[in-house]
């Protein structure tokens, strides 16, 4: 243990994290490529060399996607192994200096002398290095285990970090350690016939033995999700406080640093869901990335015709952005169920059960702290290229299909919401081949850009893609720097796509004070945090009314800029 050199596992991921920059840069030197090719030619054979790009665009995102969470596995692995190595020589030392001596080949220890009270520090001392190298060696297994599902992300329940599976009865799979059930491919059709095929005491003991790969299952039934990631929020916090206090006695300050951001994101999300009992934890994840990941349904989303699903952009957490995100999605769901009862709905009364609204914070946002200049160059060129982006648009595709895929309705309507940098995430979603068509509907409001140039590159029909752009809102503005008028430079540094609020083939609608067709007066919006925020007095805005239209299907109502 001594003579561990564990560096390696470092140089391995910046190793990684090199590669993915070039796979991303490659992939954009493609799209910008194919963006000048297309601009100019038409028709069938070009439609069919589009094809052929788009899944090679895919093919890079995935490669990218999968250097990337390489590296981060890599990464973290070597501070954990780092902490656990730090453990193990510590009890050591410490074993020493009480008088004991500890035979480093073989972990034994011995006495130089019998006395009763150095005999019993002796066997303390073997219980503690006992159990300081079981530590070593169980963060080595998950390590391996994070980066071999990082390399395959064709089973979710692999993709969770529960080891590569194994077969036979749910009691056997328990005793087993580190043993999960196999899922047959992973999508979220096959995700959900899985599901189907245990009974409902198999499925109520996986939710118990194995809550964080059930919790990750896009496809399955919510109500399973929730009680699944409900029952990880325990088993979570107790890790996270273990990994807090071996990162204190080692004095790893940025490992303690996260521990600690983690455990106040899943403080957030047991003080969000007590808010909201009726709300559904879909996604709990606090082991991917530098901060939690959490989404939360309010309604159904497997009995409601109509979703909404909202990415927000920087700076989001789950501590400080989940409970106002579930409160607008509150609001959402209710302006959206008053249209669908204005509308003489066949059961007025009962409109809000047919809509759902999620917040989703399933990847990690790109953060902007003012303070440390490290972070901040960090953050920024996590801003400025849209590789962040990609990484969560691999997340929320299948996460959307998965709703479809759950739905106890043929072809519920589905709509996705993109919040400033969440707009990129959302776009590249769904162009996203995990999507499987699965979103009808499209919003992008306070946009830097779009990785697209019509609704038929996400996927969409035409007329099916809006914008929502204030005009005091200088974030919406970055997308302009691609314009043809716009400074070389500017141009250069700009990777986010075409402004949308700038596309003609995008429905453009208004932030500005309206009179809704009911007669009600409608709030503007003039910042870039305003779109989904109560008004002066706390009425709606005509950004949240437009939205409602969309997500409830009333798009008869719209306001249009």
């Amino acid at each position: 243990m001594r003579a561990l050199d564990i560096s390696s596992v470092r140089a391995a991921a910046n190793a990684a994290d090199t590669g993915a920059v070039r796979l991303a840069a490659a992939r954009d030197d493609v799209e910008r490529s194919a963006r000048r090719l297309f601009g100019s030619w038409c028709g069938a054979a070009a439609e069919v060399a589009r094809g052929s790009v788009r899944s090679a665009e895919s093919r890079g995102d995935a490669a990218a996607g999968r250097e990337h969470r390489v590296g981060a596995c890599l990464a973290d692995a070597y501070e954990r192994l780092r902490i656990a190595r730090s453990e193990v020589l510590g009890e050591v030392q410490e074993a020493v200096v009480e008088g004991v001596f500890v035979d480093e080949a073989s972990a034994a220890v011995r006495v130089s002398w019998h006395h009763p009270e150095l005999e019993s520090k002796a066997r303390l001392a073997a219980i503690r290095i006992t159990e300081a190298l079981d530590g070593f060696a169980a963060v080595d297994a998950d390590a391996a285990a994070a980066v071999d599902a990082a390399m395959s992300r064709t089973d979710p329940v692999r993709a969770a970090g529960w080891g590569d599976g194994g077969v036979g009865a749910l009691s056997a799979m328990t005793a087993a350690a580190g043993a999960a059930p196999t899922v047959p491919s992973g999508t979220p059709a096959d995700n959900r016939e899985y599901w189907r095929s245990l009974g409902h005491g198999e499925q109520a003991e996986l939710i118990a033995v194995r809550p964080a790969a059930v919790g990750a299952l896009d496809g399955i039934p919510a109500d399973a999700r929730h009680r699944a990631n409900m029952h990880l929020l325990d088993t979570e916090e107790d890790r996270l406080e273990r990994e807090a206090d071996r990162a204190r006695r080692a004095h790893a300050d940025a490992q303690l640093t996260r521990a600690r951001a983690k455990l106040r994101d899943l403080e957030t999300v047991r003080t969000v869901m007590a808010a909201n009992p009726a709300a559904r934890l879909m996604t709990l994840d606090m082991r991917g990335g530098a901060r939690g990941r959490a989404a939360v349904a309010v309604g159904d989303p497997d009995t409601a015709e109509h979703l909404a699903v909202t990415t927000p952009g920087v700076n989001t957490t789950v501590e400080g952005s989940l409970a106002t995100m579930v409160d607008e999605a509150e609001v959402l769901r209710a302006a959206a169920a008053a249209q669908i009862a204005d509308g003489a709905a066949p059961n007025p009364g009962g409109a809000a059960d047919d809509i759902a609204a999620i917040a989703w914070i399933g990847y990690d946002a790109p953060q902007l702290p003012g303070d440390d200049p490290a972070e901040l160059a960090s953050g920024l060129m996590d801003t400025v290229t849209p590789g962040t982006a990609r990484d969560g648009a691999a997340r929320l595709a299948p996460f959307l299909d998965g709703l479809q895929a759950a739905s106890q309705h043929p072809d519920p309507h589905i709509t996705a919401l993109g919040h400033s940098y969440g707009s990129i995430t959302t776009s590249l979603a769904l162009q996203n081949p995990a999507i499987g068509g699965a979103v009808d509907d499209v919003v992008f409001y306070g946009s830097p850009g779009v990785m697209a140039d019509d609704p038929g590159d996400l996927g969409l029909a035409p007329h099916h893609a809006y914008v929502l752009e204030a005009d005091d809102d200088e974030i919406a503005d970055i997308g302009a720097l691609e314009s043809p008028s716009a400074p070389a430079l500017t141009r250069v540094l700009d990777q986010f796509g075409p402004d949308p609020g700038a596309l003609s083939s995008f429905v453009q609608l208004s932030a500005d004070e309206a009179t809704a067709p009911d007669g009600r007066h409608l709030d503007g919006a003039s910042e870039h945090g305003d779109y989904t925020r109560p008004g002066p007095d706390g009425g709606l805005r005509t950004s949240t009314y437009n939205m409602a239209a969309v997500v409830s299907g009333r798009t008869g109502n719209l306001i249009r800029r």
